[in-house]
Formats: C-alpha cells, sequence, structure tokens
C-alpha cells in the first residue's frame, strides 16, 4: 500500500483518487477552494444555480458513462433544446448533459468515500526522506491535476511555457421567463472573429432558475480574453453583455443584475507534454488530452491504472 497525495478535487483528481483508493492505497486530496469541481464550476446566485464553468458533458467513452450513470442516478438530465453555430448558420442536438443540483455535483457524487481536504492551498511539495512533503504530510507519491504552469512551480521544477487559452466569463440575469431567443436554442456558438465566442441560457437545465427569470452565461473569445485579462471587469462586462443582448434578442430594460469570472487556464489550443518530473510527481488532467470534462476522468483514471510502484 501507498500513501498518496492528490492535488485538485475536479474530476481528474477524483478519478486518480478513486481508482488509487480502490487498489487499497492510502489516498489524501488536497483542494484550495471550498468544494468540488474544478471547472465543473456551479455558483449560487441570485437565487439561481448557474453552471459558470463547464456548461455540460459528454459521455462518449462507455467506461466513464457506466461509471457517472451509478453515481449520480436520477440527477443526470440532457439537454434537448439545440445549439446554433453563427459559422455555418446550421444547428447540432449532440448529447450534453448536466447534473441536476449543479455540475460541480457530479465530482460530489464520484468522491463518495474519499479523503478530501478542502481549503487547503498547496503551495509547495518538498523532498523527503523516501517520498514528499505535503502540508507537513509525507507521502509515497503526489499527483497534481493543476494547471501545467502552477503544477511545475508547487513541484519546484523549472517553469514552462503557458499553453493555456484563459476565457472570460459572464453571468447576467433578466426579468422574464424565456426572453428573445432563448426558447429557440439552448446555445450559440460564435464566429472566430466575435468577442463573444459562445453563450448558452440556463433555463434549459431543470429546476436551475427561479420562476420568472432568465439567465445567461457568457464565454468571450481568446483574443478578447487575453486582452482584458488583467483589467477589473467593469472595463469590459458592459461590452459582453452588450453582445449578448444582441445576439440573443434580450430586453435591455429587463436587465438585473450580472457577476462575471476569470477562468485564466479555461483550455488549452493543444494537448501539452509533460516535462521530465522527479520520480513520485505526477501531473495529469484533460490538458493532457483535450479540454472537455470527459477528458479530464478518462486522465485520471488512466494515469491511476498505470501507476508506479513507490520509489
Amino acid at each position: 500500500m501507498q500513501k498518496i497525495a492528490i492535488i485538485g478535487a475536479g474530476l481528474a483528481g477524483i478519478a486518480s483518487a478513486r481508482n488509487l483508493s480502490q487498489q487499497g492505497n492510502q489516498v489524501t486530496v488536497f483542494e484550495k477552494s471550498r468544494g468540488f469541481g474544478g471547472r465543473c464550476a456551479t455558483k449560487r446566485w441570485m437565487g439561481c444555480r448557474v453552471d459558470h464553468g463547464a456548461q455540460y458533458f459528454t459521455m462518449r467513452d462507455a467506461a466513464f458513462r457506466q461509471t457517472v450513470t451509478e453515481g449520480c442516478g436520477d440527477a443526470l438530465r440532457t439537454i434537448p433544446a439545440p445549439v446554433h453555430h453563427l459559422e455555418n448558420g446550421q444547428t447540432s442536438t449532440t448529447e450534453r448533459f448536466y447534473h441536476l443540483q449543479g455540475n460541480s455535483h457530479l465530482c460530489r457524487d464520484l468522491a463518495t468515500g474519499l479523503d478530501i481536504r478542502f481549503e487547503q492551498t498547496v503551495e509547495a511539495v518538498l523532498p523527503a526522506e523516501r517520498g514528499w512533503q505535503v502540508q507537513g504530510e509525507l507521502f509515497n507519491q503526489v499527483v497534481s491535476t493543476a494547471p501545467l504552469p502552477q503544477t511545475m512551480r508547487i513541484f519546484g521544477q523549472p517553469a514552462v511555457p503557458d499553453s493555456y487559452i484563459p476565457c472570460l466569463a459572464m453571468v447576467a440575469l433578466y426579468r422574464g421567463d424565456h426572453l428573445g431567443m432563448t426558447g429557440e436554442y439552448y446555445d450559440i456558438t460564435g464566429r472566430p472573429a466575435d468577442d463573444l465566442a459562445w453563450s448558452a441560457c440556463e433555463n434549459h437545465k431543470e429546476g436551475r432558475i427561479i420562476e420568472g427569470c432568465t439567465v445567461m452565461v457568457a464565454h468571450a473569445s481568446e483574443a478578447f480574453s487575453r486582452e482584458h485579462l488583467e483589467q477589473p471587469p467593469e472595463t469590459w462586462s458592459e461590452w459582453l453583455k452588450g453582445q449578448l443582448e444582441a445576439l440573443w434578442e434580450l430586453p435591455k430594460n429587463q436587465f438585473e443584475a450580472h457577476v462575471t469570472h476569470r477562468w485564466r487556464y479555461a483550455r488549452v489550443a493543444e494537448a501539452v507534454k509533460i516535462p521530465s518530473l522527479p520520480r513520485g510527481l505526477h501531473f495529469c488532467g484533460d490538458a493532457l488530452e483535450a479540454s472537455r470534462v470527459e477528458a479530464a476522468w478518462l486522465q485520471g483514471a488512466r494515469l491511476a491504472q498505470n501507476f508506479p510502484p513507490a520509489p
């Protein structure tokens, strides 16, 4: 039996922890925030529950589908409304899933029985005799699911190029049910040159939005996000709101409130390559394959399945 530390309680971390625990190892997960999810983030706001990170997830892999179906049970839902693509004018209805209580609960449901310590910001993993020290505790091996630039800093390794793409996000609430084009589409995907890359109506998710309101989630493009990443939200949120209202035909006079979020490590343009790491230190996450929820789980599970013996 090994004693293993995992940094991050997103899907990659939970998948690694779950599989390594099932192998008989003693696993501890350290999470810097107060809850599960990573980019499967759910915000309670204005009486609503809103997924402001990953809006939905696919289940193309049979093993992942079985795990999620068994773990989430009746809380698993699909979004039947179509997606509209501005670039080619077409719509699509690819199978898209969400968790009834919020997509952060996907991680919560799959983490049953695991030792998870919240509000634990791991600043450094230190070498120790026969292992590694995390938060003052000795472990045989350590897995980090933090973005690779953060992982290298935590591991005390040389910096690597930052290949991650940021995303500025906004959630906006309007008074009135299914305003504008929200009854017709779930989301609209923008053109490459648009400032608004993607936007969706959370009303299509059961039990999320209070009666008499329409709640929208907007994700800015890579170019717009990079340009405004370090600026205060008030310098860019009004412009993004205007783009949202024009695209969805939302009445400006029924706008009530908005909240913003900065995703510095939203996704990668292409899969990253893991640099050489000292024995006993490991990196995993969706950045190794594709920036999708399902990919994060699969990478965590694969790492656990091929986990090396203690150094």
